[in-house]
């Protein structure tokens, strides 16, 4: 069985609840591995919870539709979604068909032999679910651990909630004693998918201190990557939707529009006019050592939105002043500039270590740049093995460059054992991601090697 712990994305998901839907219908094993992609996708339930659901845990009452999870440790009552509750209702109907029990005490998933499926008959449905949706890798082994599910379930929670002690009370995690902090040790899978919820609030114990509000920073999270998902339209919905008298969210607007950035129309004129109202007010903050206006004032000076004259030098200054407070974009920001010698001697090896800094911290972008710069020996001996790592975590966060980028090693066999299979999924990948009103542009299948600022 498979060890991994990959991240399993939004369009992975939708591969799998696809298949498995598809599939059900077919024969009875079908049937169950749909309910065990359906459960673990929507519940975040631990396996072991898993496996002690009865059907008497299931309540489908109009307008009440509830999962019970009976858990020693931590019980509760899950509402269920649509799309869960109407997977319950046709897996019920089949049961009583197919003549499996359906009393209140009876096994919800049964194996073939009658009784209540098995820890390892759940991960073995979950993994042979995966082989049917060919996720998996050139071996043929699955990619996804049932615990990358549980993972899925927590930010999908976060994304709707915006709340860490929804996420914890929704996956039964102890919850912490601090009422403004989500402690890693209260998890237990891989936090960095959920990197978003390790935050303070801002300004009580804030990572980088700033007076940004929380909407803010959770738009920006989802715009650089670091709220465990790169996902710009969501940025971009998000920013639409905070105050017009937040200087430093109309700044960021003004950044949007300057490039067409996150979805945006492009447009100089609004952007300048965004620009010209706030950046005053955003200088001062940076000025008494708000780090997200120092970083907003680095591009500032590297864009020049505002009319101000573009200054390199300047801009790299407010980057170092951001990046100094821990800034991920800051980071990428100054690779960039060290990397192409603007406002400063150019210094590839310096520019790489500014990238794998802000790739350590989680940044789309420096994941990326940091990826091309390994794979084609920019500042260092060419390590494409590394450079793939780099590739597959940015991918895994929805980067749209290293999907693409991925799809083309994997056609051709660089790096890696040609895999057509490999190639074609990486790269619908780029043309799966959140809806937008426009839809994403598929990439021609070439490696990217462009670079921009955050």
């Amino acid at each position: 069985m498979p060890t991994t712990t990959d991240t399993i994305t939004g369009p992975d998901c939708a591969i799998l609840l696809t298949s498995a839907r598809t599939r059900a219908g077919s024969h009875a094993n079908a049937w169950r591995q749909r309910l065990v992609v359906e459960l673990a996708l929507h519940t975040g339930a631990k396996v072991g919870e898993l496996t002690t659901l009865t059907c008497g845990d299931v309540r489908l009452l109009p307008g009440h539709e509830t999962l019970r999870i009976r858990s020693r440790n931590a019980p509760r009552v899950l509402p269920l979604t649509a799309e869960l509750a109407s997977a319950l209702r046709e897996y019920l109907r089949w049961k009583e068909q197919a003549r499996e029990a359906t009393g209140s005490e009876a096994p919800l998933v049964c194996s073939q032999r009658g009784g209540a499926l098995t820890l390892r008959g759940w991960q073995d449905a979950w993994l042979l679910a995966q082989r049917h949706a060919r996720l998996i890798d050139r071996a043929g082994k699955p990619l996804f651990s049932l615990e990358s599910a549980r993972e899925h379930a927590g930010r999908r929670i976060y994304t709707l909630r915006e709340n860490p002690h929804d996420v914890q009370a929704w996956l039964g995690l102890a919850l912490s004693s601090n009422a403004d902090r989500f402690r890693p040790q209260d998890l237990d899978f891989n936090p960095v998918c959920l990197r978003a919820l390790l935050e303070p609030k801002p300004g009580r114990n804030s990572r980088w201190p700033t007076n940004a509000s929380h909407a803010l920073l959770i738009a920006a999270g989802y715009f650089n990557g670091t709220a465990g998902v790169m996902d710009r339209y969501e940025a971009r919905r998000r920013l639409l939707a905070l105050p017009d008298t937040d200087p430093l969210a109309q700044y960021w607007i003004a950044r949007c529009l300057e490039r067409g950035r996150a979805f945006f129309p492009r447009n100089h004129d609004m952007a300048h006019e965004k620009a010209v109202k706030c950046i005053g007010q955003v200088r001062e903050m940076a000025e008494t050592g708000d780090v997200m206006a120092m970083y907003l004032m680095g591009s500032e000076y590297t864009e020049g939105i505002s009319g101000v004259p573009i200054d390199h030098r300047k801009s790299l200054d407010w980057y170092l002043r951001a990046a100094e407070k821990g800034h991920e974009t800051s980071l990428n920001n100054i690779g960039l500039l060290y990397e192409y010698g603007l406002g400063v001697e150019r210094d590839s090896a310096r520019a790489m270590e500014y990238f794998r800094h802000g790739a350590s911290l989680h940044e789309g972008s420096a994941m990326f740049n940091l990826a091309v710069m390994l794979a084609e020996g920019i500042g260092c001996v060419p390590d494409l093995g590394e450079a793939l790592t780099w590739y597959k975590k940015a991918a895994s966060i929805g980067e749209v460059r290293s999907m693409n980028n991925l799809s083309y090693y994997y056609r051709h066999g660089i790096g890696v054992p040609k895999d057509p299979a490999a190639a074609e999924r990486w790269y619908c990948h780029t043309g799966q991601l959140p809806h937008s009103p426009h839809g994403y542009v598929r990439p021609t299948p070439q490696p990217v090697l462009i670079r921009a600022a955050g």
